[in-house]
C-alpha cells in the first residue's frame, strides 16, 4: 500500500444542478489530492449531466458515469461500489459540502485505529445558514455499536470505509431499506466490522424541502423503527413495537407507562449485554448515553409538554430528579 491510497469519492446525482457545483469544488480543492471523483447521473432531467461534464474536461480524477433509466440512490450506490477502483470509499452527496482536509484527516484516523468504517460529525446547511449537528460524546469502537441500538450516529455523507468491506456488504434494495439504507448497512456490518466517528466536523450536510429525506420522512421512519428493532435482535435481544417506536422517535398517537417501563427494562438488558460482550466498557458511559437519549425521546416525541407517563419513567425508574428534568429543557 502507498503512503496515500487511492480513495474513490461515490457522488451519486439526481437532478442536483442547484448545489452541485458547490459539492464538486469542495472534493476537487481536497488536501489529499489521490482520488477518484466518480459521479454517477442518475437520469437526470435538469444541468447536471452539463455539470458533471464540464467539471471532467478541467480535472482528470473525476469520472462520469451516466445511469440510462433513474435506477434511484440504493441501486446507483451498489453500481458506484462495483465500479471503484479506490482502496477506500468515500460517501458524498450532491448538495453537500466536504471541508477541505477532511479526507486527509478521515484516512489517517482510519489508519491509525485500524477501522474498517467511519463517519465524523456534521453541521447543517439550513437557509444558507450553519447550524450545529450533533455531537455524539463516545465515538470509538464499541460505544458506536451501542449507539446503533438507539440512532444512527454515522452521517452518510461522511461515510469512508474500506472497499473491500462494501464490495462484500451491499446496500440492500428490500423494501426495508427505502431511505434507511445507510444504517441498515451499518447495523449488519458493525457485527463483523471495526466502526468510529473521528470526533471533528468534516462535512456540511444540508437540509432542504427538496432533498430525499425530507420528501420520505415517513417512510424513512417506519423502515429505522423495523430495522432497528432487527439490530436488536442481532445482538440476541429484542423489543417490541411499541419500544422500538419510542427509541426511534417514530410518532405514536398513544404511550402508556408500560411502554416506558418494557423501554426502561430493555436498556437495562442492552447495558448487560455490552457490559459481558466488552469486558472494558465502561458502564457510565453506556448509562449516559441512555440518559441523554431518553431526554431526546420525550422532547422528540411531547415536544416539550409534561406527560405523567413520561414523568414516572424518569421520576420513578430512573430516579432522576426534578431539576435534572428541568436541566434537560437546555440540554436538548
Amino acid at each position: 500500500m502507498t503512503d496515500n491510497p487511492l480513495i474513490t469519492v461515490l457522488l451519486p446525482c439526481y437532478n442536483a444542478q442547484d448545489y452541485l457545483s458547490d459539492a464538486l469544488i469542495s472534493i476537487v480543492n481536497q488536501t489529499y489530492e489521490n482520488l477518484e471523483i466518480l459521479c454517477i447521473n442518475d437520469g437526470s432531467t435538469d444541468d447536471t449531466a452539463k455539470i458533471l461534464e464540464e467539471f471532467a474536461k478541467r480535472d482528470s480524477r473525476i469520472c462520469v458515469v451516466h445511469n440510462v433509466e433513474n435506477l434511484k440512490l440504493i441501486q446507483t450506490l451498489n453500481k458506484g461500489i462495483s465500479l471503484a477502483q479506490g482502496e477506500y470509499i468515500a460517501r458524498m452527496d450532491a448538495d453537500d459540502i466536504s471541508l477541505p482536509e477532511r479526507f486527509e484527516k478521515q484516512f489517517e484516523f482510519l489508519s491509525s485505529k485500524d477501522y474498517d468504517i467511519i463517519s465524523c460529525f456534521s453541521d447543517l446547511i439550513l437557509n444558507d445558514r450553519i447550524v450545529k449537528g450533533n455531537r455524539f460524546e463516545f465515538t470509538d469502537f464499541p460505544y458506536i455499536n451501542f449507539y446503533l441500538h438507539l440512532v444512527n450516529p454515522l452521517v452518510h455523507t461522511g461515510i469512508l470505509a474500506k472497499t473491500s468491506v462494501l464490495k462484500q456488504n451491499s446496500y440492500s434494495t428490500e423494501q426495508k431499506a427505502l431511505h434507511n439504507e445507510d444504517y441498515q448497512l451499518w447495523s449488519q456490518l458493525a457485527l463483523n466490522q471495526k466502526i468510529g466517528i473521528i470526533p471533528e466536523v468534516l462535512v456540511h450536510y444540508r437540509m432542504h424541502a427538496e432533498s430525499v429525506s425530507a420528501q420520505n420522512n415517513a417512510l424513512q421512519q417506519v423502515n429505522f423503527s423495523h430495522n432497528l428493532q432487527t439490530y436488536w435482535k442481532f445482538n440476541h435481544l429484542s423489543i417490541g413495537y411499541e419500544v422500538s417506536n419510542l427509541i426511534t422517535h417514530n410518532h405514536l398517537k398513544k404511550v402508556a407507562v408500560k411502554d416506558f417501563q418494557e423501554c426502561n427494562t430493555a436498556f437495562d438488558s442492552l447495558i448487560d449485554f455490552y457490559m459481558k460482550a466488552f469486558p472494558t466498557i465502561k458502564e457510565y458511559a453506556l448509562r449516559q448515553i441512555v440518559k441523554r437519549h431518553i431526554y431526546r425521546m420525550h422532547w422528540q416525541l411531547f415536544k416539550g409538554k409534561s406527560t405523567i407517563a413520561f414523568k414516572l419513567f424518569l421520576f420513578l425508574k430512573l430516579g432522576f430528579s426534578l431539576r435534572q428534568h428541568y436541566l434537560s429543557r437546555k440540554l436538548f
